[in-house]
């Protein structure tokens, strides 16, 4: 048979076969398990130490026992043990030491037997501890009460008398953190002394029995340090509440501000409710009956309830004053209390500050000082409708001549257009303009209303309310153009064709901005965008601001050549804006006289065959340089 190592070679050899050749192998091994086979005639000092000090890395270990005892000294017990607490079994008792004793503890969690094998003279409370921590309480608590019980009084069985003193036993619960009801199953009878209670009552009150209730039972239960000692539980505190006197009932109120329900009444003072009210960390005004206490609610307490900025009871009438409001601006910037100050003491700032704390606030203000601002905000909110003035809708209504559902939607024409939200409108001059959808979330119902007057001394009319067929580029140019009266195509210059993003727009000059001219396209006389021109090469935009990054963008990319390759590739409308600096607005005039779709991806040679079959487009000439870049025209 073939051995991997010496241990396994020599584990199960016979003693007679063992020669001096066979242990000195075994000892230059360097294996600290060899100690466990080799047998005792072939063992000296010298040998045992060259094992251990050649093995001191080695995570095995070996039977202790198999040494004679005679060479069983202290360093090679207290390796022993070390490495394997069980071996404390064969070192004669006079050698334990209390680093041992520790080390097995520490390594023998479950094996309670080898607690047997410390001696008397080393255990005392420290080590006691050290045992109930090793064996049941770490590295976390995870026995049923019952076998807690069990391993406790297991463990302490080992432990001399004279070491369980009283003393022993609180230092279970304070130092230990022991659950009471183990400790209380394990203290002997003779020790359950009203001193015993007294210190059981800062841990668990439930342990104490009802014949022991004194007012140092109270005290030390209510200055307790311990989270849960069942003080807060009524079916305790209330006999012990008989105990209670003013000082204890002070320090009831800042560990437990919500029992101050549970007082008896001679101690339910508005001083000791400002108290519970400042140590409290809840929202909560379950401290009093507000029927049968109001006297309780001074106005101490009351600014106690501002203090906490949350919930409030119903304060008195009486407290409510000039400073008391003052005060609440200052503290209570939840504003939980603005619902019920009486209204006369609103002023333009509370409300105003009420109001951009939480819009909500606005159904409890007298109506004049809601401000035409809040009422277009919270209109359109909806769920503070009903607090917005009458008058504010009727005179909307009589001014654009739009229904009233429009209230708060005003924007710009340019917003309009591209964002095209349900119910907002513009106004150019004494016309409005105004989009909706007759069916809510359903685009393909979309409207665009215009109304008019011809001064606003008179009453508006309505021009048109016609559907949006489809969102094209110049969707709504096309329908004013299409159905007001009055619409006149403006006469643009022809030198500024490639200015003029729309037909339906007019261009006017900015300013210069070194060599490029700012231009601006109106429609109805507004701002609908903006276009930068450098010589022949034109950039627009719907953000004047990114009009120069764009130009300058746009110049570096059309100075790069089209290859052969690219002539192939499909390209959308991104693609071309990244690579050649392409404006959308100047693409989505080209695709528009061409018919191409914007989302779709074409190739140079596909646009060409598209501009023969079609032939001139007002595009083909505002575009010329940029599509001979990309050779759709020579």
């Amino acid at each position: 048979m073939r051995h991997n190592n010496i241990v396994s070679a020599i584990e199960w050899l016979p003693e007679h076969l063992f020669t001096e050749e066979i242990v000195e192998a075994a000892v230059e091994s360097k294996e600290i398990e060899v100690l466990s086979h080799i047998p005792g005639r072939f063992l000296t000092p010298e040998r045992i130490e060259r094992i251990i000090a050649g093995s001191t890395e080695s995570w095995h270990s070996f039977e202790l026992r198999n040494i004679p005892e005679a060479y069983r000294s202290g360093a090679v017990c207290d390796y022993a043990t070390r490495k394997k607490p069980k071996n404390i079994t064969a070192v004669p008792e006079a050698m334990v030491t209390r680093e041992m004793a520790e080390a097995v503890i520490q390594n023998g969690r479950g094996d309670f037997d080898i607690l047997a094998f410390i001696p008397e003279r080393l255990w005392d409370a420290q080590l006691a501890y050290l045992a109930l921590r090793s064996y049941i309480y770490d590295p976390y608590y995870t026995d049923s009460r019952t076998d807690a019980v069990m391993k406790t009084g297991l463990i302490l069985g080992y432990v001399p008398v004279e070491v369980k003193t009283q003393e022993f036993y609180y230092g279970m619960l304070d130092g230990m953190k022991i659950l009471s009801t183990v400790t209380d199953a394990v203290v002997p009878s003779r020790f359950k002394t009203a001193a015993y209670y007294r210190k059981m009552a800062e841990h668990d009150l439930s342990l104490v029995p009802a014949r022991f209730y004194s007012y140092e039972i109270l005290h030390a239960a209510v200055c307790s340090t311990e989270g849960k000692n069942f003080i807060t539980d009524p079916q305790f505190f209330k006999p012990l509440s008989v105990y209670l006197d003013d000082m204890l009932a002070d320090r009831l109120m800042e560990k437990h501000p919500y029992m101050f329900g549970e007082l008896p009444k001679r101690f339910k003072t508005p001083e000791r409710l400002v108290i519970a009210i400042d140590n409290s960390k809840r929202e909560t005004n379950c401290y009093i009956d507000e029927e049968t206490e109001q006297s309780l609610l001074t106005v101490e307490v009351c600014k106690a309830f501002i203090r906490r900025n949350g919930n409030c009871p119903e304060f008195p009438e009486n407290v409510w004053t000039r400073e008391f409001v003052d005060y609440c601006m200052e503290h209570g910037t939840c504003f939980r209390w603005f619902r019920q100050m009486p209204k006369k003491f609103q002023t333009y700032a509370n409300t105003q500050a009420a109001y951009d704390y939480g819009h909500h606030h606005i159904c409890d203000f007298a109506k004049r000082f809601i401000t035409p601002q809040m009422a277009k905000e919270c209109y359109r909110e909806r769920s503070y409708a009903r607090a917005i003035p009458g008058h504010f809708l009727t005179e909307f209504c009589r001014q654009t001549g739009l229904p009233e559902k429009f209230y708060g939607g005003e924007t710009t024409m340019l917003s309009l257009k591209n964002s095209r939200d349900d119910y907002t409108y513009c106004k150019v001059g004494n016309t409005c303009l105004a989009f909706y959808l007759k069916e809510q979330y359903e685009p393909s119902s979309a409207h665009l209303m215009m109304t008019r007057s011809d001064s606003k001394y008179c009453t508006p009319e309505k021009v048109f309310d016609v559907p949006v067929g489809t969102f094209h580029r110049t969707w709504l140019e096309k329908i004013v153009a299409e159905n007001d009266p009055r619409f006149v195509k403006p006469r643009v210059d022809k030198a500024l064709k490639a200015v003029q993003a729309v037909c339906y727009y007019g261009v006017e000059k900015l300013k210069d901005l070194n060599r490029t001219e700012i231009f601006r396209n109106t429609f109805m006389g507004e701002t609908i965008g903006y276009c930068a021109r450098r010589r022949d090469l034109t950039y627009h935009s719907d953000n004047c601001g990114t009009l120069i990054e764009g130009l300058k963008f746009k110049i570096r990319g059309m100075a790069v050549p089209v290859t052969l390759a690219e002539d192939m590739t499909p390209y959308t409308a991104d693609m071309l804006h990244r690579k050649f600096g392409f404006c959308y607005i100047g693409m989505t005039a080209f695709a528009t006289d061409y018919g191409l779709d914007m989302e779709k991806a074409y190739t140079f040679a596909q646009m060409r065959q598209i501009v023969r079959e079609k032939g001139h487009k007002p595009s083909l000439r505002n575009y010329k340089r940029e599509l001979k870049q990309i050779n759709i025209i020579q």
